[in-house]
Formats: structure tokens, sequence, C-alpha cells
């Protein structure tokens, strides 16, 4: 039996209006104005928060960052993980050094919480635990 393009379902929920389709070809502009730099910050905020770091972690610190330094989150950024990334890279020089002053802190959170999971899941803690 072959099978053609035309016999997979199309998926139903993808957006095709003319907002989703602006937004998209936005972002991919965006993405490639800021070139090799884009990558460099994308790997940075990686290792900074996890290689899946989710856009509400992204968007909880841009926020933060936001009231800090008073550059606004734009409407897109905040829908979009990629221009999420984006807008850490347009604004790189500024947030930058506030998050090499944070890392520590961030480091040492995450840290502690990397350990009492593990500590969560000890043999000896899983046996005692009723």
């Amino acid at each position: 039996m072959s099978y053609s393009v035309h016999d997979k379902q199309q998926n139903k929920h993808k957006r095709t209006t003319s907002q989703s389709v602006r937004d998209y070809e936005q972002m991919r502009l965006r993405c490639s104005m800021l070139g090799k730099e884009f990558e460099v910050v994308q790997d940075y905020l990686k290792g900074l928060f996890g290689s899946n770091v989710t856009a509400i972690t992204l968007l909880s610190r841009a926020n933060t960052l936001e009231k800090m330094t008073g550059i606004q989150v734009d409407r897109l950024s905040r829908r979009n993980r990629q221009a999420l990334f984006c807008w850490f890279t347009e604004n790189w020089e500024v947030i930058q050094p506030i998050l090499l002053s944070n890392t520590s802190a961030y480091q040492k959170a995450h840290m502690a919480a990397k350990s009492e999971s593990e500590a969560m899941f000890d043999i000896a803690n899983l046996l005692n635990y009723h």
C-alpha cells in the first residue's frame, strides 16, 4: 500500500490566520537579523536555566528583568519561546551584567533543589518513608 502526502491528516489545530503567519515571519526575521549572537545567548540561557528551559521560566525571568531595567517585553516575546530568546539577545548588553551578578544565587538554588530531589529517591529514604 502506498501513501501519498494527501493521505495524511493535516493538523486541525494549526493556526493559519494572517496574524499567526505575520507573527511567525516576524519572529524568523528577528532571529535571522541577530545571527550568531542569537545562538550564543540562547546557549548561555540554556546553560543557565537548563537545556529544556520552558517559555514560562524564561518569561518569568524576563518579567523580573523588565521591572529592573524598564525594557518592555513585546507582545510576540510573551507568546513565543524563540521570540523570547530574541528579546534576551536584543537587550543582552543590559541583561547580561544582571544575570552574571545573580548566577551564583541561581546555581545555589538549582543545586539545593537537585540534591533534595536526589535525596528523595535515595533507597534508604524510600525504605524509611511511611
